[in-house]
Parts: C-alpha cells; structure tokens; sequence
C-alpha cells in the first residue's frame, strides 16, 4: 500500500482507497482494473452525506446563536428596568429614615475627627452602634463615642454629642459638636 496525493484536494490517500477521506473524491483504481467492489455512486455518497452533515450543524450552530443572544438582550432589558425605580433618578426624592441616619454619623464623625489630636488614630463604632435621635425638622442628635490617642500616646474613649441639619441629607450640615473633655 503506498500514499498518493488526492486528484481533488491533494491531501495523503491510500492507493487502496475507494474515495478520498478528507473530501470524498472517488478515486480512480491504480491497478488498471475496476474492482468489484467499487461503486461511482456510492464512493460519491459520503461526499454529500458529508455536507449534509456539516450544513445539519451549522443550522443548529446558528440557532444556538440566536437563542443565546435573545436571552442576553432580555437580560439586559431586564437588568436596566430593575436598576430604575420610580425614586432613584429624581433628585426631589425624599431620603428614607436609614439614609438620613448614616448621613448625620458620618457627618458628625468628620467632625469629632477634626477636634482631635490624633485624627489618624480614631476608631469610631459601627454607625448602628450611634444613638440617633430626631429633634423634629429635619435636625438630628447623634450620640456616640471614639477611641483615639491623645496628645501623649494613650489611647481614651472620648463621648461626643453632635447636632446636624439632614434636611438636605446628601449634604448634611453639623451645627454643633460637643466633645466631652
């Protein structure tokens, strides 16, 4: 048995073989007789059913593809109408009691942090841990504590007292801060 180019496609073959592998050319016999065996029209037949294989998989190749992008631009749609509510582009919306309370902690903690001797050093607790309480038009007192060094070294707990306008609760205005000494 010895290899000989493809007349069609010029890939290796078997000098025995009745068609081509790679892309089904029926091969003519090499030893000057038709072999009983072999059949023009069925050597011809894996060359289509080849094909029709092939086309079989790109039709289900291209139907994956649409499905796939049909899920991901219902994902899409759906994770931009869920990131819209009805509050969250309007700049008049009214803050939820939650948010207002982190705005006040936070504002009068940057406070506290500059009465400090050694801002670097404070350690707050958890804003849940503040005593938050509503004075009535938009004015909150928060109550808490820090823990920092004072101009020695040692480290002390130090109570704060802060007042703080949360009307506008993106901007929160402290009024007064009192640090007990």
């Amino acid at each position: 048995m010895a290899l000989i180019a493809c007349p069609e496609c010029q890939q290796h073959i078997s000098t025995l073989a009745l068609s081509c592998p790679h892309c089904g050319a029926p091969q003519p016999p090499t030893t000057g007789h038709v072999p009983q065996a072999f059949d023009a029209q069925q050597a011809s037949q894996p060359k289509a059913d080849n094909v029709a294989r092939h086309h079989a998989s790109e039709v289900r190749f291209a139907k994956g593809c649409v499905v796939a992008l049909v899920i991901a631009v219902g994902l899409f749609i759906l994770a931009i109408a869920s990131s819209k509510s009805p509050t969250s582009n309007r700049s008049d919306a009214k803050p939820d009691r939650i948010s207002q309370r982190i705005a006040a902690v936070f504002a009068c903690q940057d406070r506290v942090r500059e009465a400090l001797k050694a801002p670097s050093t404070a350690s707050f607790p958890s804003e849940s841990e503040a005593n938050v309480r509503d004075k009535g038009s938009g004015i909150a007192i928060v109550i808490s504590h820090v823990d920092a060094q004072n101009a020695f070294g040692a480290r002390l707990r130090t109570r704060w007292l802060c007042e703080v306008d949360v009307n506008d609760w993106k901007n929160p205005v402290v009024q007064k801060v009192v640090v007990e000494k």
